[in-house]
């Protein structure tokens, strides 16, 4: 058993340091971009590639993100209903984005005490803010506290640099797209606060 117990402390070890030198040596500065009417060309070529204006003729959009949340976003109103699961529990929010006010359901039951319901709802507000930006990233190039930059790439291709300077839950945030030719984005790189 003490030889068993041995080898496992051993393995977990090697997987441990194996992942701290895979993040040192993946581990890649942020470039440094150059801010101007490119940046801005590219980004609306991004935006033109994506059909950026039948996104905003949306009206109301539902998705489920990753299994965890479930979402249905009235776009028009700014109003979101958050649902998800801890546990045994299930919870329900509808939340006014631009106020970051609303209602919380527990188990189909409303909550009514004041700091658990401003918790829950505080949680669906912050689960809608990343979840939404996944759901369509590009669409938030132009959106107030962004800054764009061109960034030149060892092959000789140009990408977007996007960095969040305020909003959302996560400011300071920065993403490098990668586009084709038609300004379809490819890949993306990210220098996040929540990911070193």
């Amino acid at each position: 058993m003490k030889k068993f117990l041995r080898i496992t402390a051993i393995v977990v070890l090697v997987l441990i340091a194996i992942f701290f030198a895979a993040g040192f040596f993946l581990n890649e500065s942020k470039p440094e971009g150059t801010p101007g009417p490119e940046a801005d060309a590219l980004a609306r070529k991004m935006m033109t590639a994506i059909d950026h204006d039948a996104w905003d003729t949306t009206a109301v959009v539902s998705w489920n993100f990753g299994g965890r949340q479930q979402h249905i976003w009235d776009r028009e109103r700014h109003l979101a209903e958050v649902r998800w699961a801890d546990g045994e529990e299930n919870f329900r929010s509808q939340v006014d984005i631009n106020a970051r006010t609303g209602l919380l359901w527990k188990n189909g039951e409303s909550v009514t005490d004041p700091a658990a319901r401003d918790q829950g709802v505080d949680f669906a507000w912050k689960k809608w803010v990343n979840d939404s930006f996944w759901l369509n990233p590009v669409s938030k190039v132009f959106d107030p506290g962004t800054e764009r930059s061109l960034v030149k790439l060892d092959d000789g291709s140009e990408a977007l640099m996007i960095t969040y300077t305020s909003g959302g839950d996560t400011p300071g945030d920065s993403y490098l797209w990668m586009v084709d030719e038609n300004g379809l984005p490819t890949s993306w790189k990210m220098w996040v606060s929540i990911i070193p």
